[in-house]
């Protein structure tokens, strides 16, 4: 597995895809060393991965009606290039890959200020019955959605190395 840049997308390639959250770093996101502290950035990146499923249809409708939601299995993050104090920045995520049970999301946070991705955040989700509290295929309707999602997010040309892996 690569652990330099070269296995992500480029700045560009990232903000080609429809920012979910537009916003500035706050002052009480700042940690001791001047920069915006991890946790905001982790947030932000749950933030954008729950944002994705409840574009895709997995929302607090769904969990009421249907008695299903997701589960998150794994996280890869890379923090990359700091934000700094009222810096712009923007979160973007894309649906990388889906199988029967489980979906494979990323989620970027760009600096717009200095042109850089700052985090890059891999996701695994695994589909969930909440009753029986296991895992269980996503539905046709769900399904659908999340491979047109994939379609749609899925520019060509960008780096296909990943540490997620879905089964």
């Amino acid at each position: 597995m690569s652990t330099d840049s070269a296995d992500l997308p480029t700045y560009a390639q990232v903000a080609a895809l429809p920012p979910l959250v537009s916003t500035v770093v706050p002052t009480d996101a700042i940690d001791v060393n001047g920069h915006m502290t991890i946790t905001r950035y982790f947030a932000r990146g749950v933030e954008a991965t729950d944002l994705v499923c409840r574009a895709v249809g997995i929302d607090d409708d769904y969990r009421d009606a249907r008695g299903m939601s997701y589960f998150t299995a794994e996280h890869r993050v890379r923090y990359l290039a700091e934000l700094r104090l009222g810096e712009a920045f923007t979160v973007h995520a894309r649906a990388v890959a889906r199988a029967e049970k489980a979906a494979h999301l990323s989620v970027f946070l760009l600096n717009r200020a200095r042109s850089q991705v700052s985090f890059a955040m891999e996701v695994l989700i695994i589909h969930v019955d909440l009753a029986q509290r296991r895992a269980t295929p996503f539905p046709d309707d769900v399904a659908g959605r999340l491979d047109a999602l994939i379609a749609t997010t899925d520019p060509t040309g960008w780096p296909s190395d990943s540490a997620v892996r879905i089964r």
